[in-house]
């Protein structure tokens, strides 16, 4: 199991309100099955569908 602190839960939700209606795009990096940091990324596609 993953565990995901509910702030990066709540920046990666928001990343994906604030990109709409494209696909949203990052990476989640940590240690011993628990994420500490999010890489948020860029669409460069811009596209709904692909990124």
């Amino acid at each position: 199991m993953i565990k995901i602190p509910k702030d990066i839960i709540d920046a990666m939700i928001q990343q994906a309100y604030d990109e709409l209606p494209d696909e949203t795009c990052g990476l989640l990096a940590g240690t011993e099955g628990t994420v500490c940091t999010r890489y948020a990324m860029t669409n460069i596609d811009h596209s709904p569908e692909h990124f």
